[in-house]
């Protein structure tokens, strides 16, 4: 379960995120793209190997997580999120792939964040 809190203290962390970068995507070209078995055949390794696919937008999110009692930072990460190859809505609009591209991420670090604070 998390938990949010507006009082600094023992166990609390602030989570500062910072908007890095937007690609936008090319909406008609990245659908047909996605519609055609060649075209899906080259978006798909890009999407295991965590790049974006052609033709499709991202988002790219800076993140650092602070102890609100110390101020100390605990830990910081930048992360360019797409969606997945297969998902033929992200074409549907110039900013649509970066927010699939940010709910992907939110989700990702959750868990992460769940699985670091052994919870799942």
């Amino acid at each position: 379960m998390r938990q949010t809190s507006t009082v600094p203290g023992p166990g609390v962390v602030r989570l500062h995120l910072t908007l890095a970068g937007v690609k936008e995507s090319k909406p008609v070209a990245a659908t047909v793209l996605r519609l055609t078995p060649l075209g899906l055949g080259m978006s798909a390794p890009n999407t295991v190997a965590g790049h974006s696919s052609a033709l499709v937008g991202s988002v790219t999110v800076a993140g650092e997580l602070i102890d609100t009692g110390s101020g100390d930072p605990l830990a910081g990460f930048v992360a360019t999120e797409s969606p997945i190859a297969l998902d033929v809505t992200s074409g549907l609009g110039t900013l649509r792939a970066a927010e699939l591209g940010i709910e992907r991420g939110a989700d990702e670090f959750a868990t992460d964040l769940d699985r670091a604070l052994n919870r799942s």
